[in-house]
């Protein structure tokens, strides 16, 4: 599982382009003075307001993005049999390379400028219509840029036929994913459920495509084909909502593109440190062992990221409303609330996978090879909740304008990682035959080291004693959960998932994990309506 998409770098306005926190003028009320005055000036571009960031918008924004999950689940269950079943191990491991040079081509395209643009949008609404059509100019020049280069680089490079046009769709999609810029904007205004929609309903259209494409012998270039088509009907929806709420600004201005690439910038250096060390395994597997060590690598990450979904959604609400609420008392209070919800949610789950990881497996129907991913996938478990603490950690730093310090540690992460996987996929690969181990146990020791340092960053404060109180008691939470899980796993999966679920639910309310105040609170938000209209926070 690598949700890295939800972890922000940091920003900073430089090369003295004019500030984006400025706010675009808009049309005033009717003036009081003498008709002689200058006339008032022209209407902006319509833009909506801030919302009231709240528990109430936190707790439903949640609600609504777990609702779509359930979609998502499905399309991931689809995928993650099917690639399998019908690519084998070796083109597995060949689809998950073109991947992996298709993230590091979309870091190119993106530059920092979607999670830069999120945060501005945050703080100041009003400016939306600017930024968005100056976002979508310079996202749209980035991503031919790397495109070509992507394109190429790969025709240079003389790949066997079949990678070749999967990497050419690739390049496609990296083009097309400039309007994902519409979703950013989307995510910085709070309107969680158009993209719990969008996102639902790219998941279904491809996951029908891939079982459609795998079934005609269409291989990896269908599964490509099938992802391209599937972000298509995620920005078609994105763009039509955010359409109806904002008239762009149908003017280019070149400087304040120059000041969403300049000011994303520490963004993107975040960025490529993260999605270094988390696709950097994937390319050394590639060059140091066997497609079907990337193949069993690649099946692992896919079942450890179907539980994945708890801190990405978490991201999604808490990190425009941290970006709001700045460096107040109540983004600490964020912060907290965002911890507790994925401890309680990832800690039970990891522990089932790391028991269970050969139902899973199972479960899924793998050839008999797969039986190599076990290890892979108890591994990366243990670092799933580690995952979703650091994403927050990495949101409060940049509310909180700590990104150089941040970045600094992304850059020791990202060197880090491959300098022991040097050592580490050789050593696996010769002791066990799967050099994948060494990679799965170095993800998430850098996982540790992130929190490690990203604890060390937080400003004074944010975080309390609570949070490891709460740490504590989901994992003695955990105890009994485990001990079910252990002694019912030669049963049917759905015994020891059910009981597992059971027990943890208990113990949970029991050790305080989750308190009944908690439960009710949760309720209350989902179900009351605000009476008040929605103010600036």
């Amino acid at each position: 599982m690598r949700p890295s998409a939800g972890r922000p770098g940091h920003i900073a306005c430089a090369g003295g382009a004019p500030s984006m926190r400025r706010r675009v003028p808009t049309t005033p009320a009717a003036p009081s003075r003498p008709s002689s005055q200058a006339p008032a000036p022209a209407p902006a571009p319509s833009s909506p307001s801030r919302p009231r960031v709240d528990g109430r918008l936190f707790v439903r924004g949640i609600a609504v993005l777990l609702v779509s999950q359930g979609f998502t689940w499905l399309s991931a269950a689809v995928i993650t049999v099917t690639l399998p079943h019908y690519l084998g191990s070796a083109n597995l491991g060949r689809y998950a390379f073109a991947v992996a040079l298709f993230g590091l081509t979309e870091l190119a395209a993106d530059l920092g400028i979607g999670t830069y643009l999120n945060r501005q949008v945050a703080r100041d609404p009003s400016a939306t219509p600017r930024l968005f059509t100056a976002a979508l100019v310079s996202r749209l020049a980035l991503g031919l840029l790397a495109a070509g280069v992507l394109y190429v680089g790969s025709h240079l490079w003389s790949v066997e036929p079949m990678l070749q046009l999967t990497m050419d769709i690739l390049c496609v999609n990296v083009v097309a994913d400039t309007l994902a810029i519409a979703g950013v904007v989307l995510n910085g205004l709070f309107q969680i459920k158009w993209i719990a929609a969008a996102q639902a309903s790219s998941k279904l259209v491809v996951a029908v495509l891939v079982v459609l494409a795998l079934r005609a012998g269409y291989g990896p270039p269908g599964v490509a084909l099938a992802s391209l088509g599937g972000a298509l009907v995620c920005h078609a929806i994105n763009c039509s909502v955010l359409l109806r709420q904002v008239r762009p600004a149908f003017t280019i201005d070149l400087r304040l593109c120059r000041e969403l690439v300049v000011g994303g910038l520490p963004f993107f250096m975040m960025a490529a440190t993260v999605i270094l060390y988390s696709q950097i395994d994937t390319v050394m597997l590639a060059a140091m062992t066997t497609p079907s060590v990337v193949g069993w690598y690649n099946a692992a990450l896919r079942i450890i990221s179907i539980p994945g979904f708890v801190p990405v959604i978490v991201m999604s609400v808490v990190f425009p409303a941290l970006a709001a609420a700045g460096a107040s008392a109540r983004a600490g209070g964020f912060a907290r609330q965002a911890i507790q919800a994925v401890l309680v949610a990832n800690v039970p789950i990891g522990v089932g996978m790391i028991l269970l990881p050969d139902r899973l497996t199972e479960l899924f129907r793998y050839p008999a090879d797969f039986v190599h991913s076990w290890p892979l996938i108890a591994l990366l478990a243990a670092g799933m909740p580690l995952i979703g603490v650091v994403m927050v950690i990495g949101a409060v730093l940049v509310a909180r304008d700590r990104q150089r310090a941040w970045t600094g540690v992304g850059i020791a992460a990202a060197v880090l990682n491959p300098l022991v996987n040097l050592f580490a996929i050789p050593y696996t690969q010769s002791a066990f035959g799967n050099g994948a181990i060494g990679a799965a146990a170095v993800t998430t020791l850098t996982e540790l080291f992130m929190l490690v340092m990203g604890l060390r960053l937080l400003p004074a404060g944010t975080l309390d004693r609570s949070v490891l109180i709460s740490a504590g008691r989901v994992l003695l939470a955990c105890v009994p959960l485990a001990l079910v899980a252990w002694l019912t796993r030669h049963q049917p999966l759905v015994v020891p998932v059910v009981l597992g679920a059971a027990v943890y639910a208990t113990t949970a309310l029991l050790t305080r994990a989750v308190t009944v105040g908690d439960l009710r609170a949760i309720v209350q938000h989902l179900v009351q309506r605000r009476s008040e209209p929605a103010a600036a926070a």
